[in-house]
């Protein structure tokens, strides 16, 4: 990601209307804090332009993100009535459940 919004800004000459809506998917806890703190921590390991830092900072927006959907694998009691609807064996199938929720929260930080 480091990469990406440092050829981004490059490319742009660090113009202040080319950041980016920045929506992690990783689940953890605060994940757009930690993603923005990773990216910061890479610009300053590789020693990019101060420039490139402060226009992370003050033109990209992280938005901290809830991913979750239950997942509970392969669906064994239910197996073979999924085989007659798909017409095939397939022992690798799962499940999942119908509620997906994706919420963020768009202030940026």
């Amino acid at each position: 990601m480091t990469v990406l919004l440092h050829e981004r800004f490059k490319h742009f000459n660090g113009a202040v209307d080319k950041g980016l809506r920045i929506i992690p998917c990783e689940l953890i806890e605060d994940n757009a804090f930690v993603l923005k703190e990773i990216i910061l921590k890479y610009a300053r390991l590789w020693n990019l332009d101060d420039n490139f830092v402060q226009w992370i900072e003050q033109n990209n927006y992280f938005h901290n993100t809830l991913v979750d959907r239950i997942v509970p694998g392969y669906p064994k009691d239910d197996a073979q009535t999924y085989e007659e609807q798909l017409d095939y064996e397939d022992q690798m199938m799962v499940v999942s459940e119908v509620f997906l929720l994706l919420s963020f929260r768009m202030q940026p930080i």
